[in-house]
């Protein structure tokens, strides 16, 4: 177990909910009940009265929308009110604000909250509302497409079917799900002349720091953000909210303390979504089973709004860019459309648009076989790219290096065939056997320059590194980089003993606190925490070498050439060549030195992301009569570059496997046609349980080219791209019928059972 683990396990974690504030005024949000509606008019709750609470609408609470920061042809980008304003546009949009000293007297207010709107016919088809104009819900934009995007690369004569070449097309649904972390959305904001101190279970603080800077009018530095332990984020806290900054703002106008920390039914309604993307994918194919081409026809439902700051391109942009994914294509277009739809916004969710992209191009392969009547894993075989091939550029400008792919699938599908038949040993005559595979490649880790010609120019694409050695001789770093709970502190680490010889208690890795060091960046999310840190943190000790060895040159009154730092930063110091060295102890430097001298800094600003890769393998079974599924045995090889910490990786990659089986078997955000959510609990959105979790084997692996090149790669997303995708093969093989829907629900299993040879008969 890692250090954070054992911190966790022992109850000593402190998250928002435990930290305890004098004078504390509790923050609930009346939100909309129905999908969309004009002419709003709130009420005040009856009982305000006398209690001493507050409230507000968008009209006294007078604070601008928020606008994603956007620089890209083409985009329509929607301001979002932090309180509807005259609309509102889908169920749990926040339309009003109560503040209280108790937080049940809060609860009551905010439930006599009452509002009138005249209520319109809401847009909930994204394929509907690409292809009319009749419903808006943006009316003045005209149309509800906010972005649209058609790309062509490669060799034309492999963009349609002849004489040699046949054509595959399949149609394929991954569903809308939610992050769901353990711990839901939160903030605390504490205000006073000098500012404004803000606790908030966030994955970008400094993000968040500069909206609300950018909303008072104080300068960022007088905008403290404080993130305490996070219990999970996956991408959900990767963004800053309406009700943090209506928190944070209204915290400095009455220079209160304040704290919202929303319930289940919120988190599902009203944070971000995910995925939700309807696709038509078709592959040109030569009569020796090569893929030459695929087209891709995305339409993404992006619900009203975008989010700050990712605005509503992380999906749009992020599945076409992969479909190719391993394969060794001569020509790929795309068309991809970012639709508006009156349902809460689409977010980051870990993997962001990859997942979508590895079941596109697996489930396609599968499709190309049962055409051609070939096995499925040699048609993969085929058309991978081959680790010789490194480093390849993709046809949509991918840089791919260090992979190997063939190894990969070979490892998974050993793995598999070796344990099948053990398996199947526990089974009776009931149960249909599937196997199934996929294969894919990432990318993380992306610098500005990414975001940049994304037109995300919202996002600052680096992050920053300021290692202190303290007075008492110890290290201290601050990062803006927090952890959710992936391990990232452990990693740190051991990056930090592996520089220094130092041990845990000597190295000090506090939250993150915009307040404690001048540091701006990017955050947690994408899987970049361990690519960043690894180079961050090295760099910051180079750094903080230099700048005591110029500080004990000037202590000395010597040239850098009679100083020697040592790799534990005890410093010794050779004067005259007749005299002893003089030996200082890292803490004795430490006391010598100014503080000016006891600081490394770095900035990590990619040029490029890195791309991890593997393979899944899944053993799986289905009951002939209740339809009744079980993963019997399932398997990842991964190649992930360096290990910092084996552990850590072992559990991302273990977490995201189960997180993604969860969405593959069970978890979809439903909404009917009048724009309502049917499933805002957990008694009606699904989720894997313990029970279901099936023997996860992890096969990591490195090529040598990451290892000459010390290149960690990342493995937070590892786990979650490719399970869609080998389950929907698993079950498509069990059944003999396409599995093209993610996710793959009991009733959809129970319309797919064959028919019993007794029923065929009669």
């Amino acid at each position: 177990m890692t250090q954070d683990g054992r911190k966790f396990v022992r109850g000593r974690g402190a998250y928002l909910g435990d930290m305890r504030f004098e004078n504390l005024r509790h923050v609930k949000f009346k939100r909309a009940e129905g999908a969309r509606g004009t002419k709003l008019s709130v009420s005040r709750p009856a009982s305000l009265g006398n209690t001493g609470a507050l409230f507000y609408t968008a009209d006294s609470l007078e604070l601008d929308d928020i606008v994603v920061p956007i620089s890209r042809d083409g985009v329509l980008n929607p301001p979002r009110p932090v309180l509807a304003r005259d609309e509102h546009r889908f169920v749990g949009e926040p339309i009003a604000v109560v503040l209280a000293d108790d937080e049940y007297l809060a609860e009551d207010l905010i439930n006599e909250v009452s509002y009138t709107s005249q209520p319109v016919p809401p847009v909930t088809d994204p394929i509907r509302a690409a292809a009319e104009n009749d419903l808006l819900v943006h009316t003045s934009f005209g149309t509800n497409v906010l972005f649209e995007e058609n790309f062509r690369a490669g060799d034309e004569t492999f963009s349609y079917p002849n004489d040699d070449f046949r054509t595959v097309t399949t149609t394929l649904r991954s569903g809308r799900v939610t992050a769901v972390p353990l711990e839901t959305r939160g903030v605390v904001a504490c205000g006073s002349d000098d500012g404004v101190t803000i606790w908030c279970s966030t994955q970008s603080p400094h993000m968040l720091r500069d909206l609300v800077a950018a909303h008072t009018g104080l300068s960022p530095s007088r905008v403290v953000v404080r993130v305490p332990d996070i219990g999970g984020g996956f991408g959900l806290k990767a963004h800053a909210y309406p009700e943090e900054l209506i928190v944070a703002v209204l915290a400095y106008r009455l220079k209160a303390n304040l704290r919202w920390i929303e319930d289940r039914v919120e988190n599902l309604s009203a944070a971000c979504h995910s995925r939700d993307q309807h696709i038509t994918a078709s592959a040109v194919v030569d009569n020796e089973g090569r893929i030459r081409g695929v087209h891709a026809d995305i339409v993404v439902d992006m619900g009203a709004y975008g989010v700050y700051a990712h605005g509503h391109l992380l999906e749009p942009l992020g599945t076409p860019a992969m479909v190719p994914g391993p394969y060794d294509l001569d020509f790929y277009s795309y068309r991809v459309r970012a639709v508006a739809t009156n349902k809460a916004p689409l977010g980051a969710y870990r993997g962001v648009g990859l997942p979508v992209a590895t079941l596109v191009h697996e489930r396609l392969v599968e499709h190309v076989a049962t055409t051609l009547r070939c096995d499925s894993v040699e048609v993969r075989r085929q058309n991978l790219i081959h680790a010789a091939q490194s480093p390849y550029k993709s046809l949509t400008g991918q840089k791919y290096n260090n992979f190997d792919f063939e190894t990969a699938l070979a490892r998974v599908t050993e793995d598999i065939a070796t344990h099948r038949a053990e398996c199947e040993r526990t089974l009776d005559g009931e149960w249909l056997v599937g196997q199934g595979f996929g294969v894919y490649i990432e990318y993380v880790a992306s610098g500005s320059a990414v975001f940049k010609k994304r037109g995300m120019v919202g996002l600052a694409g680096f992050d920053e590194f300021e290692l202190r050695l303290t007075e008492d001789g110890s290290l201290s770093l601050q990062t803006t980089l927090p952890s959710m709970g992936q391990g990232v502190y452990a990693a740190t680490g051991q990056i930090l003993h592996a520089l220094t010889g130092m041990e845990p208690a000597e190295i000090r890795l506090p939250n993150v606190d915009t307040g404690q060091a001048p540091l701006s960046g990017n955050g947690t999310f994408a899987s970049r925490s361990a690519v960043i840190t690894h180079t961050g943190v090295r760099q910051a000790y180079t750094d903080l070498v230099d700048s005591i060895t110029v500080g004990a040159c000037n202590a000395y009154n010597v040239d850098k050439d009679a100083v020697e730092v040592r790799r534990d930063l005890s410093v010794v110091i050779g004067q005259d060549e007749q005299d002893e060295p003089v030996r200082l102890s890292r803490a004795h430097t430490a006391r010598l030195l100014e503080e000016k001298y006891r600081i490394g800094f770095s900035r990590v600003d990619p040029k490029a992301p890195v791309h991890p890769s593997g393979a899944h393998g899944c053993l799986l079974a289905i009951h002939r009569r209740t339809a009744a599924l079980r993963i019997l045995r399932y398997t990842v090889a991964d190649e992930c570059g360096i290990r910092i910490d084996p552990k850590v990786v072992e559990g991302q990659v273990r977490g995201a496997v189960a997180q993604a089986i969860s969405g593959a078997l069970h978890e979809e955000i439903l909404y009917d046609s009048t724009g309502q959510i049917n499933n805002p609990s957990f008694v009606n959105y699904g989720l894997l349980t313990a029970a279901e979790l099936p023997d996860i084997v992890h096969l990591p692996f490195t090529t040598d080219g990451s290892i000459d090149a010390d290149e960690v790669k990342g493995s937070g997303e590892a786990g979650m791209l490719a399970p869609g995708p080998t389950i929907a093969n698993a079950v498509s093989d069990a059944l003999g019928v396409p599995c093209d829907t993610l996710p793959v629900r009991r009733e959809w299993l129970l319309e797919n059972l064959p028919v019993p040879s007794s029923v065929e008969t009669a």
